[in-house]
């Protein structure tokens, strides 16, 4: 944030934003939705539904949390309390409940803050949290968490003259099934440039990815699932190190060529050294064909995670990885850790 190059502390920050500066409140809000946040073993997703509730709170504390309208949101307290919301009017201390009056009609006031709190929880929903678990079960349960989160500020829409509850984004796209320990690209692997125009493509998967976010149409969500399952499919076959092997595969093969085909040579009219040789590069031909055969079948990759085109939202405009700005999880069950070192995973 511009006006807070030096902070280190979190206390000082409210005393360098000017919360009754809609532009500066925009700013700092446009910030904070474009941190991200993975749990690389998400589990049942507590931990993003604790960050997701945290960064709501961060907002209200900071008293940059806005409508959507861009006015501040004023006159309640968000605090946190076991890592849920808890929302209370400071002039009566009444905890905050989404209800319609007896008319079964709106109460303006609710209404905008439920629909404030809706929108927030979407944005970073969509836009700052991310999470990988090996257990298909176990993403399931997280996406239905997010989904029951989100719920909880469901509110009624003008459009069904506030009979029906805003309808649910595609918040699943984010938490993703895989061994999030293993992958057969380097984040720092220039796969893209490998691919015959990989600049269109990947603004092509940006986009996939971006719109199955906001649509609601269920066969255009298989046809963009199916294109960014087909894109990655074809990024994973960019594999480095099978590239390596298969350009040294083709030296040793036209090794083999010039020496003991190019003329016809043929077994008896070589040496016993030449042969020895002759079979030497045969093996060693065999050896790198059967390793590049095992590199592909190798069933730990069965489950492999590849970090590095997995996001879109964390590849830049040329699609190098830029990573994740938090990382969140327990620290490894059972291992003994140092004071010093306990306190930094608490951290």
């Amino acid at each position: 944030f511009p006006y807070c190059q030096e902070i280190t502390e979190f206390d000082e920050i409210k005393d360098k934003i000017d919360h009754t500066n809609k532009a500066q409140r925009q700013e700092a809000n446009k910030l904070i939705n474009e941190i991200k946040i993975v749990d690389p073993a998400v589990g049942s997703g507590h931990f993003l539904v604790s960050a997701l509730n945290e960064l709501i709170a961060i907002k209200s504390d900071l008293q940059i949390l806005s409508y959507a309208n861009g006015d501040r949101v004023k006159g309640y307290t968000i605090t946190l309390d076991n890592d849920e919301l808890i929302i209370q009017n400071q002039e009566t201390d009444k905890l905050f409940e989404y209800t319609l009056n007896q008319n079964n009609n709106i109460i303006p006031e609710l209404q905008e803050l439920q629909s404030c709190l809706f929108t927030e929880k979407q944005t970073i929903i969509e836009n700052c949290l991310f999470g990988v678990d090996i257990n298909p079960k176990s993403v399931m349960i997280c996406q239905l968490r997010l989904w029951i989160e989100l719920l909880k500020n469901a509110y009624y829409t003008k459009e069904s003259d506030h009979k029906e509850l805003h309808t649910l984004p595609n918040i699943d796209i984010n938490i993703k099934t895989g061994n999030s320990l293993i992958s057969k690209f380097a984040i720092k692997d220039n796969a893209f440039e490998r691919i015959t125009g990989f600049q269109k493509k990947l603004e092509e998967y940006k986009n996939w990815v971006h719109i199955y976010k906001n649509t609601n149409d269920k066969k255009a969500k298989a046809v963009l699932k199916d294109n960014v399952n087909r894109f990655k499919d074809e990024f994973k076959l960019a594999d480095l190190r099978v590239t390596k092997l298969q350009n040294d595969l083709r030296k040793l093969n036209g090794t083999y060529y010039d020496k003991y085909q190019t003329y016809q040579v043929f077994a008896s009219e070589l040496t016993e050294k030449e042969l020895k040789a002759k079979e030497k590069l045969e093996k060693e031909i065999n050896d790198k064909q059967v390793e590049i055969q095992q590199l592909k079948d190798n069933p730990i990759y069965t489950n492999a995670f590849e970090w590095r085109f997995e996001f879109p939202e964390v590849l830049d405009d040329k699609g190098n990885f830029i990573g994740f700005d938090v990382v969140i999880g327990n620290p490894p069950y059972g291992v003994a850790m140092s004071i010093s070192e306990r306190n930094e995973a608490v951290i």
